[in-house]
């Protein structure tokens, strides 16, 4: 709905005196490209976003998974950075898709629900939530 505001606005900018099927057809195309190009950078980074999350697959809450062995953190204290940042990058990544979108001016909030879609299937898929 956004995006669509915003492209009503511009042609009514650009055009003030007359409105025709050519402005019509441009405000179409500005729609099906912002839309485009905000669904592709929100793909992007929601592949990275689940690259990341694939990368800490083995460090799960307080359990570390070792060659299908589980030990508990209190026999073995084991630091993962990438696995404790994990949240921090996956909102920095999120945040990025959103500043990525606006810098083209197409739709951040399109971008990061297509990140936030992407990356909730790969993270349910690794927890086993998904059927």
């Amino acid at each position: 709905m956004l995006v669509i505001h915003r492209i009503l606005l511009d042609m009514l900018d650009a055009e003030k005196q007359s409105f025709s099927a050519r402005v019509l057809l441009l405000g179409i195309a500005k729609f099906c490209i912002v839309s485009g190009g905000s669904l592709l950078i929100g793909l992007l980074f929601g592949v990275l976003s689940s690259l990341l999350t694939l990368a800490t697959r083995h460090v799960e809450g307080g359990v570390h998974c070792s060659n299908n062995v589980v030990v508990n953190w209190q026999k073995t204290l084991t630091f993962n950075p990438l696995a404790d940042s994990e949240p921090i990058l996956l909102l920095v990544l999120a945040y990025s898709a959103y500043v990525s979108a606006e810098i083209f001016e197409w739709s951040g909030v399109v971008s990061i629900i297509c990140c936030g879609l992407v990356s909730v299937t790969v993270s349910c898929q690794k927890n086993g939530n998904l059927h």
